[in-house]
């Protein structure tokens, strides 16, 4: 066998492996939908979900071999669910919570349920690292990032409930909806979660301009090499 059908060959069976992954990672944000949708009583909403839509990205770069959706995903994981994975470690040894994984536990009526969501959360930043290095660092990641921001963080304001209080964009992510009403509500019937979505949105602008700037300098200067 020539070298040129060998190293066809291993580029095949590379392709391969990501492309099972790629899949597993779609049946497995469909399965967290689903398992929410039947045993929770929720809507299609759940898709608006950044770690649902997270996983969506890893499953698309995976299956084909595309940095853009995998760099974009490790970029905006790091701020969004590092607090999740410390929360959940805590959760499980500790027995002590910031507030996220217990209010995760609480809404679910059956283990499976906050199981699933939870591996999910856990799993994303090390497959994006993981994905980031097979595939490496591209400046389209940027565009990837920004529509995070523009479509899927407005998209989440203008149709989900502020009950369910999606990505956060309605009042900080460690407030149940009977804390924010009982805080700003109450005191204030008037009170529009516009201007926070309006800095929330802000922000992330900033964040993932920043992080993807350091992430693609450390790329060019400490890794590519």
């Amino acid at each position: 066998m020539s070298s040129r059908v060998q190293r066809l060959l291993r580029a095949h069976n590379k392709g391969t492996k990501t492309r099972a992954l790629g899949i597993s990672l779609c049946i497995l944000v469909i399965l967290n939908i689903l398992l929410h949708i039947f045993y929770e009583g929720r809507d299609l909403a759940e898709v608006f979900w950044f770690c649902n839509i997270a996983t969506f990205y890893l499953a698309y770069g995976f299956y084909f071999r595309d940095a853009a959706p995998i760099n974009a995903t490790l970029a905006i994981a790091i701020p969004a669910q590092f607090l999740w994975i410390v929360d959940y470690a805590m959760f499980v040894f500790l027995d002590e919570s910031l507030g996220r994984t217990a209010i995760l536990m609480e809404s679910s009526t059956t283990y499976i349920v906050a199981l699933v969501s939870l591996i999910m959360h856990m799993i994303t930043i090390p497959l994006a690292i993981f994905g980031t290095v097979k595939f490496g660092f591209t400046k389209r990641a940027y565009t990837w990032m920004l529509a995070i921001v523009f479509v899927l963080l407005p998209a989440t304001y203008l149709f989900t409930s502020a009950i369910e209080n999606r990505n956060c964009v309605f009042y900080p992510c460690d407030y149940t909806y009977a804390q924010y009403y009982d805080k700003f509500v109450l005191h204030d019937p008037s009170h529009s979660t516009l201007p926070y979505f309006a800095q929330y949105m802000f922000f992330w602008f900033i964040l993932c301009t920043a992080l993807f700037l350091v992430l693609h300098y450390m790329w060019r200067q400490f890794i590519k090499d």
